[in-house]
């Protein structure tokens, strides 16, 4: 029984028939799936789990395996989407693969170095190999008389190299210091320009609006000089009539007091 559990294993760590099926008298029953088929020797193959490209699983270029696209002859790709006759669009006149500084995907270079440039990688400021690596090709464009040793040179050496009649040291980090006072200077320049503008705008509109309320000013000399104010004072006198005399006739305190009709 145990010789039979190992025959539907793949491998010695996978699980028996891939976990997807079940192992009977040492061969895999695969299990239904309402998503699609499983197939295979050890159930390890589906048709539902892998990627699709253009409406085709794994772009009908590979099958399917435990989730990944295994493709065929002739096909690489996540999807198994491209075809390896491309990588000839990511070779160097060296024969190197992107330079060997990346990986070819689908004939276009994906640089694995995030120092290096190119179509084809080819440009790595910060590689120290570059230079070394050139020395045969300097020898070979400028020590070299014969016509077609000098054209395999200009067909493997296409890089444009830059001589120098004296040595210089050049450092590989940039002068950030630098970099930043003159992004510094530029700022400051563009916001004191800035500010002189909106103050020569700001000066212009109120002193054309001075100009505009003067406008409405009547010149002392067009005056009418001959127009004087008047002015009118009246006093107003209030008289009262003198009032009548009432006489009163003394009378004794004991006499009686009688109103007249």
């Amino acid at each position: 029984e145990k010789l039979s559990s190992e025959q539907c294993k793949m491998q010695q760590d996978h699980h028996l028939c891939s976990g997807q099926g079940e192992c009977v008298h040492g061969k895999c029953i695969c299990y239904k799936n309402k998503y699609g088929t499983i197939y295979g020797k050890y159930c390890e193959k589906d048709n539902f789990s892998c990627p699709y490209y253009l409406g085709n699983l794994c772009a009908g270029n590979g099958e399917c395996e435990a989730g990944k696209c295994k493709c065929f002859r002739g096909w690489e790709g996540d999807r198994c989407q491209c075809a390896l006759s491309l990588q000839k669009h990511c070779m160097n006149p060296n024969g190197q693969i992107c330079s060997e500084r990346g990986t070819c995907v689908c004939g276009k270079c994906k640089c694995a170095d995030p120092n290096s440039l190119g179509h084809l990688c080819e440009f790595c400021p910060s590689c120290r190999k570059v230079c070394s690596g050139m020395r045969n090709c300097e020898s070979c464009r400028h020590f070299n008389s014969s016509h077609n040793i000098l054209g395999q040179c200009k067909t493997t050496c296409n890089y444009r190299m830059h001589y120098l009649e004296r040595s210089e040291c050049l450092s590989d980090d940039p002068s950030y210091f630098r970099i930043f006072f003159i992004i510094f200077i530029i700022t400051f320049l563009i916001g004191l320009l800035k500010v002189c503008i909106i103050r020569q705008i700001i000066v212009y509109c109120d002193h054309s609006r001075i100009k505009s309320s003067a406008g409405y000013r009547v010149p002392a000399a067009k005056k009418d000089k001959t127009f004087l104010p008047t002015v009118c004072a009246k006093t107003v006198t209030y008289q009262r009539d003198k009032p009548e005399e009432i006489n009163i006739d003394r009378r004794q305190v004991n006499e009686a007091f009688k109103c007249s009709s």
